[in-house]
């Protein structure tokens, strides 16, 4: 599964260098490339080429976690660092997945693309705020985006309704990132959906994750075994080592994941090949067995 994870990774870095970020001619990215002036505006000048190029880069991300998941393979593999690494895959995957969907047209790809921007550039400001800078781009970026969806009449969310539980009159606040509606939706429902039917094993998998990631008790208690008394007669315990079990399904489930997305990355893109559709099967062959579930379909 190891040697998997490495020669998958470096499949698509190879595969990804001989395409490049271009779409094909007469594929669905060039189709609606052809929209780019009609959804432009002064405040945003390419949001048809960023709602391509921003998914492309998440999946970077989850490509650099598949291959830190391979480093960290090697006997004595211990369990308490692989959940954190597929948290992060399946976030960054399930992204790009809902990003590249075969089935919204290009003015829908793009209000998505403008909520994970107003997203982005949110958070990116709580990171300057905490390094004492108040006043950056960001921030002038946020309200450009902002400017931009106004400009094109999309409804654009900055305050929400509530009931004042002590005088009981509907009042009014801030949200704390923009959005246009209706709202991003959450890691958990995008890994659900992406995960598909039988999707249940697989966002168990992602709650242990999360719980890992954030050293929440009922995770890292899975993580540990006894080892024995201390003089007090109170139990000692150590971070345990991975079973095979459980080796494997992480992998097939990370796998399965980045294959997903990157597999509609491509179809929209025009890069799916033969040998991007030989090794995806060659891929899917491998990790099906292991993955929570079973699923049948090989499409």
């Amino acid at each position: 599964m190891r040697q998997l994870l490495v020669a998958t990774t470096k499949f698509l870095t190879d595969h990804s260098h001989r395409h490049g970020v271009i779409p094909a001619e007469g594929s669905p990215g060039e189709a609606e490339l052809a929209e780019e002036d009609r959804l432009a505006t002064e405040h945003f000048e390419n949001p048809v080429r960023y709602a391509q190029l921003a998914p492309g880069a998440a999946l970077l991300v989850a490509i650099d976690h598949v291959r830190a998941l391979a480093a960290v393979l090697q006997p004595p593999t211990g369990i308490a660092v692989i959940p954190t690494h597929l948290r992060i895959i399946l976030d960054t995957t399930a992204r790009a997945w809902w990003m590249f969907d075969p089935d919204i047209d290009v003015d829908e790809r793009h209000r998505r693309a403008v909520n994970e921007r107003l997203h982005n550039l949110r958070h990116g400001i709580k990171v300057d705020r905490a390094m004492g800078n108040e006043d950056t781009p960001r921030a002038a970026n946020l309200a450009d985006v902002i400017a931009h969806a106004k400009v094109l009449g999309l409804d654009v969310v900055e305050s929400t309704t509530y009931r004042c539980s002590k005088c009981g009159a509907e009042k009014r606040r801030k949200v704390e990132t923009p959005y246009i509606a209706p709202a991003r939706p959450d890691g958990l429902s995008l890994v659900a959906a992406m995960a598909g039917p039988d999707a249940g094993p697989t966002t168990a998998l992602y709650h242990l994750a999360s719980g890992s990631l954030h050293g929440a008790p009922y995770a890292v208690l899975a993580q540990l075994e006894t080892v024995g008394t201390d003089k007090d007669g109170l139990l000692m315990a150590q971070a345990r080592g991975a079973t095979l079990l459980e080796l494997v399904t992480y992998v097939g489930v990370a796998l399965n994941a980045l294959m997903a997305a990157v597999n509609r990355r491509l179809d929209y893109m025009g890069h799916a090949d033969k040998l991007w559709l030989d090794w995806k099967l060659h891929v899917w062959r491998t990790v099906r067995p292991h993955l929570p579930g079973r699923p049948d379909d090989e499409s």
